[in-house]
């Protein structure tokens, strides 16, 4: 039989605990009537173990991999997965989110909610299993990851709306370079109109000289 998460961490509560606890705080019963239904199923599972927690979340990456108070496990997680011994020596002010987000790329693995595959994790590599440990205490201070939570949908929200709204103003961009590109065609096609127009009346004006002129030599050859 397959391990569950609880098996390797032991302090992860029951979805019933920790919903009894939210129920039990007004505020924080607030805040999670505010979730969408899939936010609340997936707060309680992660936190009940039923779902791994993704570890990239930018809240739990922050507070995990602080280098500046827990340089030694930022170190440990950039040695496994590049391969080598990594120290670091200075932390760089306000660089903290351009550090997580190039980690992100390389980060794969922990990025997983998959229960099976976390484990697997920890088997392969038994120092993430310091790192989980991590992440489980801190579910279990519900208030805290639940600010932490929704700060992390409240993102996600700003970044789907940031993507709607790119999307509107490439479907415009669009709409109007077809719009400029139709109405460039219709005033070529209006001008060659126009110039064969004229070229036809030159022509026929040329014709009438032509024939005029044959006319008066004519009239001139009979007098």
């Amino acid at each position: 039989m397959a391990k569950r998460l609880k098996d390797y961490f032991p302090l992860i509560r029951s979805r019933e605990e920790v919903f009894e606890e939210i129920y039990a705080n007004e505020s924080l019963y607030t805040m999670y009537r505010n979730w969408e239904e899939e936010a609340q199923k997936e707060f309680l599972e992660f936190c009940s173990g039923a779902r791994g927690v993704k570890v990239t979340y930018d809240g739990f990456f922050k507070e995990i991999m602080n280098p500046e108070y827990e340089p030694e496990r930022l170190e440990s997680l950039l040695s496994i997965l590049l391969g080598e011994e990594v120290k670091i020596l200075q932390v760089l002010p306000n660089d903290t989110v351009r550090i997580a987000d190039e980690l992100t790329l390389l980060i794969t693995d922990i990025s997983t909610d998959e229960p099976e595959r976390i484990a697997e994790l920890i088997e392969k590599f038994p120092d993430f299993k310091i790192m989980y440990d991590e992440v489980y205490e801190i579910c279990r201070n519900v208030e805290e990851v639940m600010g932490m939570y929704s700060r992390e949908l409240r993102e996600m929200d700003k970044n789907t709306i940031s993507y709607m709204v790119e999307e509107l103003q490439d479907e415009v961009d669009k709409v109007k370079k077809e719009s400029q590109e139709a109405l460039d065609k219709e005033r070529k096609e209006n001008q060659e109109a126009l110039d064969k127009e004229r070229r036809e009346k030159q022509e026929a004006f040329n014709r009438i000289r032509e024939l005029e002129e044959r006319l008066r030599a004519l009239e001139n050859g009979a007098g």
